[in-house]
């Protein structure tokens, strides 16, 4: 069964064959070998990445339910993810939780990502990155905002659910400041909330996967219509973004990406990261208090700066 779905997969990667083919084999592989969870995973990915979502759900769930099958009866403990034999699950399992999450059933997705913390703590797979959201999403504000603020360091992506999160409950300077960090960490997400579909990567040092353009289109497919649904939020973001001085604050961040791209002395780059870690800390409540306070327009009406362009369309 391996050797085969590894030509499938080689075939594929080489251009040998095309998506249905490739759909088709995987297909009759799942079909012939019903028992084997990995042809049912990788058909999900196959519909998945074709747009098939509820198609691709049904495979994954297929796969989930035989290792579910396999665990004893009153079993409480892990499911080691270093034993390669237990992998084929997990990704059935991570499979399930996306399909659901486009589908947009968030306590669905919410209690099968606690059962695979519960297997798997480690989380290899990034599963805590993805629960917050989805609490806030289920309206479970206090779970969502534990988690956001836990795990804000490790996924840009938090820290403008972090910002939405504040921005629901009116607490607006803290909304920027999460926002603000946000930018400086992965700005595209701020482009693609302000209509943006497509950005193109800037000529920047990147640091990782989760700082570019890709990362940011995944996050808008799985979390990106709360921005279009929340009456003022896409509003809030283009004001913030095109502040004068948060677009100083982001210069000075881009700068130092910038130069991290042609630098290659090992000294100097320590100092442009030791640069970027002090811009960082910069970004703090004081300037977002300062600059989300209400105004008095020419009218003598006290308006919110985000909401004034509105009022001139």
């Amino acid at each position: 069964c391996m050797e085969a779905l590894d030509r499938l997969l080689d075939d594929r990667e080489a251009g040998r064959i095309g998506g249905k083919r490739y759909v088709d084999g995987l297909r009759d592989l799942a079909g012939r070998h019903p028992w084997f969870i990995d042809a049912h995973a990788h058909v999900g990915n196959a519909l998945l990445n074709r747009g098939r979502t509820r198609h691709a759900l049904d495979a994954y769930l297929k796969g989930l339910a035989l290792g579910e099958e396999a665990i004893p009866s009153g079993y409480a403990g892990l499911i080691e993810w270093s034993w390669i034999e237990n992998r084929p699950f997990f990704r059935a399992a991570h499979g399930a939780v996306l399909c659901h999450l486009h589908l947009r059933q968030w306590n669905e997705a919410i209690d099968l990502m606690n059962a695979m913390l519960a297997w798997n703590p480690g989380d290899n797979q990034g599963i805590r990155y993805l629960l917050g959201p989805a609490f806030l999403r289920a309206g479970r504000p206090d779970e969502a905002r534990a988690l956001l603020v836990e795990f804000r360091g490790g996924d840009p992506s938090l820290q403008y659910e972090l910002g939405m999160l504040r921005l629901v409950e009116g607490k607006f300077a803290a909304a920027a400041t999460s926002l603000r960090h946000g930018f400086s960490e992965n700005g595209y997400i701020a482009e693609m909330i302000c209509g943006t579909p497509d950005p193109m990567p800037m000529t920047i040092w990147h640091g990782s996967g989760l700082s570019g353009p890709d990362s940011a289109k995944d996050y808008m497919r799985l979390f990106g219509d709360l921005w279009n649904d929340t009456p003022g939020a896409t509003e809030f973001v283009r004001w913030l973004h095109t502040h004068p001085k948060v677009m100083a604050e982001r210069a000075a961040v881009l700068e130092c990406r910038e130069a991290l791209l042609w630098t290659r002395d090992v000294e100097s780059r320590r100092a442009i990261v030791d640069r970027l870690g002090f811009l960082a800390e910069s970004i703090d409540d004081g300037l977002s208090d300062s600059i989300a306070a209400q105004r008095t327009d020419r009218d003598g009406k006290r308006v919110r700066p985000w909401l004034h362009a509105a009022t001139c369309r």
